[in-house]
This record gives structure tokens, C-alpha cells and sequence, in this order.
């Protein structure tokens, strides 16, 4: 049985650009007859709590987040990129929660001086995201004196070190002003990134304790979803 995108958009309690948008990404297999969208009933994404359930792997949530950038990410197989698009649509239906994608990487916080902090934003193996790269998505948030990154799990202590980052148990009652996120061992930037793609600042911002930075992160993934509307 087939439905239109008005009558999808009631069955997943979703708005119709939504819909649409979920159709333009790939996220939701559909045919067009003249100007209208018909979509298999059976077809239409089950949407549970993203946070009730097993957590995903970080694999699974690079996969995803490359299938919202719209990229074919490589070095995945067929089953999981269809895996992937079938989360994302999802994830897109109910709209993406704080720590959906929690399991990309494990979170370190971190204090530094105004000097240690500019020192690691400059360090070549940080990819800067979240609000150190809201600038490079156009993503309407300013953070002075903060920052966010990934790093390579080999990579962490080191950075402690030569930049002066004092964990949790060093910075004592200072509210922390970096937030670095290690992966490994999948590493899902290239060599020559330095920051990360549109997908993932809007996800690593979304993350964030602040409802403002939510807000730009929401309107940041809505934006880049809307371009490969169009496309």
C-alpha cells in the first residue's frame, strides 16, 4: 500500500518537509507520479526513543553521520551503508536528541590557559568541530575562550602535555573549557582535515549542555539536509 507525503507525515508524526527532505537525502524510498511522492506503507521508519536500547558502536554512528553529510563514506559495506540510511531516516523522523550519537567517540574533558588552548587549536592532529569549527559551517554560535576537537586515542596524552591541559581531576572546581573527543580505532577524517564536515559540528553542537548551541546545531543540520534537498 502506497501513501502520500501528507498521509506519511501523520503515520510518523513528522512534519511534511520532513518527509521531503528524508526523500531528497535518500533516507526514504519513493516513487513520483506527475507532482506527487508515493511511499510504500511498509516503508515508512519505525521511530523508537533514540536513547532507549543498545547504544550505537562507533562505526555505526560514523556510517550515519556520513549518510546525513550525503557522502559514501568508504570502507563500509553495502549491508551497513543500507544499515545506515535506514538509522538516519530514523534518527530524522523524530528529530536528532542530545547523545543520539553519543557513541562516535568517548568524551574527554579538558581545562587549558587562554595560551594552551590557542596552541591546540593550531596543532595539526585535532580536527576542530562543535564551536571551534561553527565558523567554517556558517553555524550561528560564537564560544570565546572555548573549544572542541577529535583527537586519535595515540594522540591524547600527548596533547595534555605539550599544551598544558589539565584533566577533571586537575582543574578541581574550574568548569572545563575544551571538550575533546578521541576516536579510535576508526578515524573518519582525512589526513589533511582540520575540520570537520557540516554533519558532524551540527551533531557535536546539538550535544551541548546550552540550549542556544542546540538551537545552531538543529538549524545547521536542517540547513545542510534542505542543500541536498535541492540538489
Amino acid at each position: 500500500m502506497e501513501v502520500s507525503v501528507a498521509q506519511a507525515a501523520e503515520i510518523v508524526g513528522v512534519g511534511q518537509p520532513r518527509i521531503r527532505s528524508m526523500i531528497a537525502s535518500g533516507h526514504l524510498a519513493a516513487r513520483r507520479t506527475g507532482r506527487q511522492w508515493l511511499i510504500e506503507r511498509s516503508a515508512l521508519p519505525v521511530v523508537p526513543d533514540p536513547t532507549v536500547g543498545r547504544p550505537l558502536s562507533a562505526r555505526s554512528c560514523w556510517a550515519i553521520l556520513a549518510t546525513l553529510q550525503g557522502d559514501a563514506p568508504e570502507g563500509f559495506s553495502r549491508s551497513e551503508l543500507a544499515r545506515a540510511r535506514q538509522r538516519a531516516g530514523e534518527i530524522l523522523a523524530v528529530g536528532i536528541r542530545p547523545g543520539t550519537l553519543a557513541g562516535r567517540a568517548a568524551e574527554h574533558p579538558r581545562y587549558a590557559s587562554p595560551a594552551g588552548l590557542g596552541g591546540l587549536l593550531d596543532d595539526d592532529r585535532i580536527v576542530r568541530s562543535g564551536v571551534s569549527a561553527a565558523d567554517d559551517q556558517s553555524a550561528d554560535i560564537v564560544a570565546i575562550g572555548q573549544a572542541e576537537a577529535y583527537v586519535r586515542r595515540a594522540d591524547l596524552d600527548d596533547l595534555d602535555k605539550r599544551h598544558g591541559l589539565l584533566g577533571p581531576l586537575e582543574y578541581g572546581g574550574q568548569a572545563p573549557n575544551i571538550m575533546l573527543r578521541v576516536c579510535g580505532p576508526y578515524w573518519p577524517f582525512a589526513g589533511d582535515q582540520h575540520a570537520a564536515p557540516g554533519a558532524v559540528v551540527a551533531v557535536d553542537l546539538i550535544d551541548s549542555p546550552d540550549e542556544r548551541t542546540r538551537r545552531a546545531g538543529h538549524d545547521l543540520l536542517s540547513r545542510l539536509l534542505d542543500q541536498q534537498t535541492r540538489l
